[in-house]
């Protein structure tokens, strides 16, 4: 049976409000892969913690310049035009910032020895107020969800009937009538003829009548019977 994916838990966001916050010290102590602290309306701050040997992945955000500073650990950069060709490519350690600018393809890879401890900017705001994630695994999920159409995202999965956790099978709605084809016109039944129009019935034979005693045959006299 198909289960609808937990959403991921929210942070403490404190966007639109004045709002101050030692970044190095919460940098530090975060152990999520991704975590949105403030969301305005024109930037957004994010915490991130890379594990060893892992990164933030290879992207690209069309519409969103980016900044980051390195708050702890040793990390590689590369940036370029293009997935194919990252042309820049720089070792980096804590204190570095790295700028982005969108359209950019970008990647950073933590060769330390410890997780990886940073934050970014983004501007205008990238990911939804607010966001949790502690993996990797956790953030991709979370991106092809959100690049999954609606429509798309209904239909992915059959409907299941809590009963029978069978697929339900949807009536399709009934037509309206002009669009319904035309059915075959009922013959028609004729009409009763009417006494005027019947055939004639056929006259019953007369029944002779009875003969008169006079009409009848006389009789065949008996014959005498011999004298002995």
């Amino acid at each position: 049976m198909y289960r609808q994916p937990p959403r991921a838990p929210k942070s403490p966001d404190h966007g639109n409000e004045p709002y101050i916050i030692d970044i190095a010290q919460s940098a530090e102590q975060n152990q999520n892969f991704r975590a949105v602290v403030w969301t305005g309306k024109h930037l957004q701050t994010t915490l991130m913690s890379i594990p060893v040997g892992s990164d933030i992945g290879l992207e690209v955000h069309p519409t969103s310049d980016q900044f980051i500073y390195i708050e702890c650990g040793r990390a590689k950069v590369m940036m370029g035009d293009c997935r194919e060709k990252l042309d820049l490519q720089r070792n980096i350690a804590k204190g570095y910032a790295v700028q982005v600018p969108a359209g950019t393809w970008h990647n950073i890879v933590n060769t330390g020895s410890a997780p990886l401890k940073l934050f970014t900017i983004y501007a205008p705001p990238l990911h939804p107020r607010g966001e949790l994630l502690a993996t990797k695994a956790d953030a991709i999920a979370a991106e092809r969800r959100a690049a999954m159409p609606n429509a798309q995202l209904k239909t992915s999965r059959p409907a299941m009937s809590p009963n029978t956790a069978k697929p339900v099978v949807k009536h399709t709605a009934a037509k309206p009538a002009a669009e319904r084809p035309a059915t075959k016109p009922v013959a028609e039944r004729p009409a009763a003829k009417t006494v005027a129009e019947r055939p004639a019935a056929k006259p019953v034979a007369e029944r002779p009548a009875a003969k008169t005693v006079a009409e009848r045959p006389a009789a065949k006299p008996e014959a005498e019977c011999p004298k002995r």
